[in-house]
């Protein structure tokens, strides 16, 4: 799972924000 978050690069961590996060592109208030 981890190899995922990597390639994409895009957040550290898909707990972060869940995996609908990842898969969108990150909104302004989601970036704060």
């Amino acid at each position: 799972m981890s190899s995922d978050v990597a390639g994409r690069g895009r957040l550290p961590r898909r707990r972060a924000g869940g995996p609908r996060v990842v898969v969108r592109p990150l909104p302004a208030r989601a970036r704060r």
